[in-house]
């Protein structure tokens, strides 16, 4: 199902900026705090008195988990839950599985959100791709024929335009999820899985009333997490890659450091937590904050 939605207005750096801090609730000391500047120079760039220089520029847009061109480019807005120009529904029923097997291609966002329902829900939307029917390629693996695993590979052939992808995923029959894929940002929503594994390269992620056990392979590449409330165990595997970790000041966890010279900075083990965060890999380090 194809539905054209309304177009949306314009912003400019500075409205960007100011609006990308704001929704992570960050003042504008920590966010100056974050990219080692001054909170008069985020003053300025948020009044529009001045610009960033292209390092900042390049600081902010991996901090936010977008691309550099949707930073300083006019016609891009940034919100949550945007009503996009074009959006393309597809329905995919299930009778029995208890692990989901997901590869992503060229998705600019990618949510996961749980549910109660049967099927597996999958929404593309973009700005950019009128027929998205024609530019999705989505294969299924039926799960008869492969030991109960269910797998989905979901390609957008337009690699170089912004379109993204939200899978509501039936968690009384899928339990396990593995994911791969390349991408700018990632939701979580409402998931609650024995076992959720993401392999490839996230540069942003958000977890809301999400539980479970969960795992972020990314390789080489710096990542940021924040979570609404701690997971059960995190495991975050990193080669020479930095990852900030936002958590509520009440979390209570125990930090596990397993990797080759890595480190984990601001972790405050706490007694009798049952939550666990454990960072692995090479020359990487993983920030704890508090929000």
């Amino acid at each position: 199902m194809l539905v054209k939605n309304e177009h949306r207005g314009n912003m400019k750096l500075n409205e960007k900026l100011r609006k990308l801090r704001t929704q992570k609730q960050l003042t504008q000391e920590a966010l100056a705090e974050k990219l080692n500047v001054s909170r008069q120079a985020i003053t300025k760039w948020e009044k529009g008195e001045g610009i960033p220089d292209i390092e900042n520029i390049t600081q902010i847009s991996r901090f936010f988990g977008i691309t550099i061109d949707e930073l300083v480019k006019e016609e891009q807005e940034i919100k949550p839950n945007e009503i996009y120009a074009y959006t393309w529904k597809k329905s995919l029923a299930l009778t029995h599985s208890k692990r989901l097997e997901l590869t992503v291609k060229n998705m600019r966002e990618i949510t996961l959100t749980g549910s109660k329902e049967d099927a597996i829900e999958i929404e593309i939307s973009s700005n950019e791709v009128e027929h998205l029917e024609e530019s999705i390629r989505i294969k299924i693996d039926d799960p008869k024929d492969l030991n109960n695993r269910y797998q989905l590979n979901i390609n957008n052939q337009e690699s170089k335009k912004s379109v993204n992808l939200k899978v509501t995923i039936p968690q009384k029959l899928i339990e396990h999820v593995e994911i791969k894929t390349h991408t700018q940002n990632m939701i979580l929503t409402e998931m609650k899985l024995t076992h959720l594994e993401v392999d490839g390269e996230v540069r942003y992620v958000k977890a809301i009333h999400t539980k479970g056990y969960i795992v972020f392979n990314n390789g080489r590449s710096d990542i940021d997490l924040e979570f609404d409330e701690l997971v059960e165990k995190l495991d975050i595997n990193l080669i020479s890659s930095k990852a900030t970790l936002t958590i509520p000041e009440t979390s209570r966890y125990v930090t596990y450091n397993k990797g080759r010279w890595t480190t984990i900075e601001g972790n405050h083990d706490t007694e009798k937590a049952t939550n666990e965060i454990e960072l692995n890999g090479l020359t990487s380090k993983l920030m704890i904050l508090t929000k």
